[in-house]
């Protein structure tokens, strides 16, 4: 029907397509026996451009490119025609790039960018050049030849070859998607946020049934998920991809208030180094790569990341000396400015912990802009573990109350009117400082976490142990006896304690480990053992020391299995394994 019309109006719809999913495609081929007409748009020295009409009122639009790492540009649609009028409606858009070594499809905004709005179609040469005398400026498209233009869109009319790689014609291959996600990025900051970007739209949080490890799998599959894992050894494997190395780094973080008392939460993140600049980054907490959590410097960072995975291949950016305690006293701010760390030595009390008797006084060096200072809601025991919450109520000991906001001073000061208090601070230059302020001793704040146990949790029960320990009390240590597995004299609880350093404790264990049944405790040794007894050791532990030999100091809590809760077991050496 196309072939003898005698003028054609046609105008190109620009469709709004959302973005996909992946950044390049695999080809799909056209069905060849479908193409009615073809037709030769414009040949200029750059570029030249077919129009085909399909069966079904369909078009293909194709532009062919020469010496450009734009090699080709592709749409298709359908067409309607009305009074001589044909109309083309464009449903997909895709080009053709050179970006490295690699040609491959990616799909692209809709978009015509032949300088026409008219096109006209003629048998007749005297036609033609009546046509070019009236509108001067309007190519003239003329019928070629069909079977000159009836390869594959993705193969060229001319030379017969294939534009696109051959390893992008598969539509899961990671260096195609690095090849798309990095096209005309210039720096290795440039690339990073552009893959940093894709994996944070790509995924969400949560645990589905690929592996972390299978980094394929989670880019390509259905599931679209990822946890702390995934996200940096997916951020990892594409950076590395592009020539840029970059570290997976597991350990624990802080992120909430109750994390000073108890950092046992693992975590994955990556350290990179980019255009000569260090940065840690975590992906997984990044809503997008304004973040401050993506790329930050790494003294930035360390406020909430500890990392466990010294080695020489994979060095602590920030202090490969840092131990899991020496983190867990660090400030907390959250959420902390960009190198907000450079201005806490402005600051006289920056650890999380504090003790003061009715007034709680921050001095600075220099004037800073206070916005805000806000005492907030804080409930114990700090940590519940699976399980435990419907069983373990949390008691409030801390209330909240806006207190001031937005001043330019050279300290601030507080009224605590309870023992227990948690204060944030909002300072500019710096981020949110979280304080847990004591009003009174540190002997009265022990006494309170003891006064506050809970036999159903098991976080509960070793604190009170450890606090007990600390305060070296024996009427204390008498009225915690029915909490024990077996009780023993003090002066050997004591002892016990001291050959785990309880010196260093202070209100902090880490390392939480649940133990199933598999062990049994050696007095004899200070350490577990394996055992075939029925019997077998059921309960947590928790890291409360650092020993010599990179050893930790641990309190063990074993559970009642008829009532649910917890007893002190015993101290032990951290050389048993699971």
């Amino acid at each position: 029907m196309f072939k003898y019309l005698f003028i054609l109006v046609a105008v190109v719809f620009q469709s709004a397509l959302h973005c996909q999913n992946l950044p390049y495609q695999a080809p799909k081929e056209t069905d060849l026996g479908a193409v009615i007409n073809t037709y030769l748009m414009n040949d200029t020295e750059n570029e030249f451009s077919i129009l085909r009409l399909l069966r079904d009122q369909k078009f293909e639009l194709i532009t062919y490119h020469k010496n450009n790492d734009l090699i080709c540009e592709y749409s298709k649609g359908q067409t309607t025609l009305y009074k001589n009028k044909l109309s083309l409606y464009t449903s997909e858009s895709l080009e053709i790039i050179r970006s490295g070594d690699l040609n491959l499809i990616r799909p692209c905004s809709n978009k015509y960018n032949n300088d026409l709005s008219t096109l006209f179609f003629s048998k007749s040469n005297f036609y033609s050049k009546k046509i070019h005398l009236l509108f001067k400026k309007r190519p003239v498209i003329m019928p070629c030849e069909k079977s000159l233009y009836t390869q594959q869109w993705f193969v060229h009319p001319l030379s017969g070859d294939t534009m696109v790689s051959r390893k992008c014609f598969a539509s899961d291959d990671l260096d195609c998607l690095c090849a798309a996600l990095t096209f005309e990025k210039s720096t290795e900051r440039e690339k990073s946020d552009a893959i940093s970007a894709f994996i944070i739209s790509r995924f969400h949080y949560n645990r589905g049934d690929t592996s972390q490890t299978n980094v394929k799998g989670l880019v390509f599959g259905k599931e679209k998920e990822a946890v702390c894992e995934g996200y940096s050894r997916v951020y990892k494997d594409l950076m590395e991809r592009i020539g840029i190395k970059a570290e997976y780094v597991s350990g624990a973080v802080r992120n909430t208030i109750q994390d000073v008392f108890y950092s046992g939460h693992s975590h994955a993140w990556n350290q990179v180094i980019l255009d000569n600049i260090p940065y840690t980054t975590d992906i997984t907490w990044s809503k997008s790569i304004k973040s401050n959590w993506y790329l930050m410097k790494p003294k930035d960072i360390i406020i909430s990341h500890f990392e466990d995975s010294h080695s020489a291949e994979n060095p602590n950016l920030y202090d490969s000396t840092l131990t899991m305690y020496d983190f867990m006293q660090l400030p907390y701010v959250d959420p902390i400015e960009r190198n907000g760390h450079n201005q806490l030595s402005n600051l006289d009390k920056t650890a999380p912990i504090q003790f003061a008797k009715g007034t709680f006084t921050i001095n600075f060096q220099q004037k800073m802009h206070v916005t805000n200072i806000t005492r907030n809601e804080l409930g114990y025991p700090f940590v519940r573990f699976e399980g435990e919450e419907q069983q373990v109520a949390r008691k409030v000991i801390a209330n909240d109350g806006k207190l001031t906001n937005k001043i330019n001073t050279n300290s601030v000061s507080v009224n605590l009117p309870e023992l227990i208090n948690y204060l944030t601070i909002d300072i500019d230059g710096i981020g949110t400082l979280h304080y847990i302020v004591i009003n009174g001793t540190e002997s009265q704040f022990y006494e309170s976490l003891i006064s506050n146990l809970d036999p159903k949790n098991a976080y509960s029960m070793a604190i009170a142990f450890l606090a007990c320990a600390k305060l070296k009390n024996e009427t204390i240590y008498n009225g915690l006896k029915v909490y024990m597995d077996k009780p023993m004299k003090f002066k050997d609880f004591i002892k016990n304690a001291d050959k785990m350093n309880i010196s260093q404790f202070k209100f902090s264990v880490f390392n939480a480990c649940h133990h199933m049944g598999l062990w049994t405790f050696n007095l004899n040794d200070d350490e577990f053992q394996e055992t075939d007894d029925e019997n077998k050791y059921q309960g947590y532990s928790f890291s409360f020391s650092n020993l010599p030999n990179n050893e930790e100091g641990k309190i063990f809590m074993k559970v009642e299995k008829s009532t649910g809760t917890y007893k002190f077991k015993a101290f032990a050496r951290n050389s048993w394994a699971f």
